[in-house]
């Protein structure tokens, strides 16, 4: 064999070794990728599973919805047999003080107190309590402002005269403030009760003003984080800005 021919399977066994360390190279480097992949498919595996086990099922959230009517119709109908005999006064100091309110049963409104958020008649009780004795800053944290509402108590207080902006820097205390220039409401009747879904409800009443206008409204009650909340319907916004622009009170609405 000549040298040139050994020089030429030199070349040949070079340019082989190269190929196979490069092609070596390249599946050891898809071999890294394929068990990284597989390792975060793992843990995505193990999460969902997690995910699945801590999630309650949709026929778990059902039983909960109507666990929770059924409790609130028990604890209902509770208040309403407490209150269906004796003089009216005596049914009334019954009904005061309770987390769920009989129906057609006028209850003052300068008797009721602050109980907190923990039901939606809990909720309205401590907001006419809040409304009659003037705690601006807790009948604030009782609100929930909608986006649309919000958007449109922002026009109104940029619309206002610097003298009657000032203080009233966001909407809920353009409401408040516009709660307390009306006459307090003397007494409220429930008339009815409506939940929409787990965390959402609607209170028809009845509000009698020291006048003795009646008047029936519903009120749109949200769950959030700490309790209910009432939610700040357009037409209070509208009459707030109406009043504060000296356009006149609608006393006891």
């Amino acid at each position: 064999m000549n040298r040139t021919m050994l020089m030429l399977l030199l070349v040949a066994a070079v340019a082989a070794w190269i190929v196979e360390t490069t092609n070596r190279e390249r599946l050891t480097k898809r071999i890294d990728v394929m068990r990284a992949n597989t390792r975060a498919l793992g843990r995505v595996q193990a999460e969902h599973e997690r995910l699945v086990r801590v999630q309650p099922f949709v026929g778990e959230i059902d039983s909960l919805r109507r666990d929770r009517a059924e409790v609130m119709n028990l604890r209902r109908e509770l208040v309403n047999r407490q209150t269906s005999s004796g003089p009216e006064v005596q049914r009334v100091q019954a009904a005061l003080g309770r987390e769920v309110l009989p129906t057609a049963l006028w209850l003052p409104t300068k008797q009721m107190k602050d109980l907190g958020r923990g039901t939606p008649h809990a909720l309205l009780q401590t907001a006419f309590w809040a409304a009659n004795a003037g705690q601006s800053a807790a009948l604030r944290e009782l609100l929930a402002v909608e986006p649309a509402v919000r958007a449109r108590a922002e026009a109104i207080l940029r619309a206002l005269p610097e003298s009657k902006r000032d203080g009233l820097g966001e909407p809920e205390l353009l409401v408040t403030t516009a709660l307390k220039q009306r006459a307090p409401v003397e007494a409220v009747q429930v008339l009815a009760e409506q939940f929409k879904g787990f965390d959402e409800a609607v209170e028809y009443v009845a509000l009698r003003s020291r006048t003795g206008e009646e008047k029936v409204v519903a009120l749109r009650l949200r769950w959030a984080p700490g309790g209910w909340r009432l939610l700040v319907p357009m037409e209070v916004v509208e009459t707030a800005g109406r009043e504060l622009r000296g356009e006149g009170l609608s006393v006891g609405r």
